[in-house]
């Protein structure tokens, strides 16, 4: 009489032994966040992780830095270019119209040039009474036309300082020689300083007007 089988249990099985275990290196990870897309540092593989990192070199700043170059330099720059307002082309009108001169301009213009001609009005009869001063001191050129017409011109200018010179020193202009006038030199002082005076006046008053 056959025995019943019995039922095998699955622990009891001899086994074939299993090959040493090997892990695989992992992928390297993505150097960016999935969800914000910032960069991330690599993950090394499991067996680097195991080791302890080498201590890198310490090198200084300097020294890592390669040298560079030295470029030429010039010691000044070129000044830039002046600006210059752009010219039109050539057919076309300027937008920019010359401001036309008013007339008080030229008023003013022709006003500058009246103290000058004062002042030379009065230097030719200063020189005119300095020539007959001179004509009658030495008794030059006498009863010549053109003397006695000088002397009758120059009358008119001797006329003011002679009567002041009269009212105010009468004894010395009566006992004076005839050839010695000095009322023409008075005269030449006192039209000097009527001048002066008249010239600076009109440049004072054409200043205010330019203003």
């Amino acid at each position: 009489m056959k025995k019943p089988v019995q039922p095998q249990d699955n622990h009891e099985v001899p086994t074939e032994p299993l090959a040493p275990f090997v892990p695989m290196p992992s992928p390297p990870a993505s150097q960016y966040d999935d969800l914000h897309g910032e960069p991330t540092e690599p993950v090394p593989p499991v067996q680097q992780r195991l080791v302890l990192p080498r201590p890198l070199p310490q090198h200084s700043a300097q020294a890592a830095q390669t040298p560079q170059p030295v470029v030429a330099q010039y010691p000044y720059l070129p000044a830039g270019p002046s600006y210059r307002p752009p010219t039109p082309a050539p057919g076309k009108r300027s937008m920019v119209q010359p401001r036309p001169i008013g007339k008080s301009a030229l008023n003013l213009m022709s006003w500058a040039f009246f103290p000058w001609l004062i002042g030379m009005i009065f230097v030719c009869i200063e020189m005119i009474l300095l020539l007959r001063f001179s004509l009658k001191l030495g008794a030059l050129f006498e009863g010549q036309s053109w003397i006695e017409t000088l002397y009758i011109v120059s009358d008119v200018f001797v006329w003011p300082a002679h009567t002041i010179f009269l009212y105010l020193l009468p004894q010395v202009a009566k006992g004076l020689p005839t050839n010695l006038e000095l009322d023409t030199l008075c005269a030449v002082i006192l039209y000097s300083f009527v001048s002066r005076l008249i010239v600076r006046f009109l440049k004072f008053v054409l200043s205010i007007q330019r203003v």
